[in-house]
């Protein structure tokens, strides 16, 4: 298992989701970042919308299922990647970062 697995692992179990839920969320982390043939660490706002247009177009999926999966995503950036020190902090974030992460909620409101 790898270290940010483990740590969205522990953060989704610390935060009492269910066991069908966090069943969801790790394969759906996984296959967002097997898309795009990176670690979910190194992935933003601009994959999701992409990640986004290939459930719908090439895959198919219904609303729900699309709803679904990028619900887990932002279970990623917001609980895993922050408090470990992996998310970069307000000083050292690149130019339009805050642009991408507002692009981001309106992708999926429940960000943080």
């Amino acid at each position: 298992m790898t270290r940010l697995r483990k740590m969205m692992l522990e953060e989704l179990e610390r935060r009492n989701y269910s066991p069908r839920t966090i069943e969801c969320y790790i394969p759906a982390v996984k296959d967002f970042a097997r898309y795009f043939h990176r670690s979910p660490d190194r992935l933003g706002p601009q994959h999701i919308r992409e990640y986004q247009a290939f459930l719908f177009r090439q895959r198919k999926l219904a609303p729900s299922s699309v709803t679904q999966r990028l619900a887990a995503l932002p279970r990623t950036f917001a609980d895993s990647l922050r408090p470990c020190g992996l998310h970069p902090s307000a000083a050292a974030r690149p130019a339009g970062f805050a642009e991408q992460e507002a692009d981001l909620r309106s992708v999926v409101p429940d960000l943080c």
